[in-house]
């Protein structure tokens, strides 16, 4: 009796060893009311010689952007709405330093807050599949809200902003959100690539390979390295 017990278990195992092996579609699990948060941080070092001088500077952002989802169509795609909750900004380089955080603008540099602040509260509406692929985007001009107080000095920096903060930029940073998953079905150990543009202080082509490390209790586990 003891051996039939534990060839049953021994059975029951290789069942669900060979379920777990079995290729799968990855998706994302979401439904109409969740809300979830996505917290995002770069740091930047750019170490260059301009006519025999060394020049270093260091910039630091984070970003924290809560998501609602608005609704899930019948064919798996999602609406989602993202609305900035907070930010920080530190830049550090030998013609001086700013700070910026919009949780503690007391401490903060005034033209930093000015330019800054109006980014919290800032929505996005987008759509994306049910593997994490962004179908739809919009947003209202987040630059005339930063540079709408801006005096002549600040607004120099709006053409370097674009890039970060224009529609294109924005949908980079919520690509991230979503643009993990593979477009085939997958077992334990199987490999996939990304790559994306990121748009910060200068364009980030970034360059991932994901790997499969375990399916378990419905959950996918999945590692990364990239360049």
């Amino acid at each position: 009796m003891k051996i039939s017990n534990l060839i049953l278990s021994l059975s029951l195992l290789l069942l669900l060893g060979c379920s777990a092996s079995k290729p799968l579609m990855l998706k994302m699990n979401m439904v109409e009311g969740k809300e979830f948060t996505m917290e995002t941080s770069t740091n930047t070092v750019v170490d260059v010689v301009v006519m025999g001088q060394q020049q270093k500077s260091l910039s630091t952002q984070s970003t924290e952007t809560k998501f609602n989802v608005m609704d899930v169509k019948p064919n798996g795609d999602i609406a989602l709405k993202g609305t900035i909750m907070g930010m920080t900004n530190t830049n550090d380089s030998a013609q001086g330093s700013t700070n910026y955080d919009s949780k503690n603008i007391e401490e903060s540099d005034a033209s930093m807050v000015t330019l800054m602040q109006p980014l919290i509260g800032h929505e996005m509406n987008m759509v994306m599949n049910s593997t994490g692929q962004l179908i739809a985007f919009e947003q209202e001009d987040v630059l005339e809200k930063m540079f709408a107080n801006a005096d002549e000095s600040l607004m120099a920096a709006k053409a370097t902003m674009q890039g970060q903060f224009g529609e294109e930029g924005m949908k980079s940073m919520v690509q991230g959100l979503g643009n993990v998953l593979p477009d085939r079905a997958i077992k334990k150990g199987d490999t996939w690539t990304k790559d994306r543009t990121v748009k910060t202080m200068m364009v980030l082509q970034i360059n991932s390979t994901y790997t499969l490390t375990e399916r378990k209790d419905g959950k996918a586990y999945i590692s990364v390295v990239g360049t």
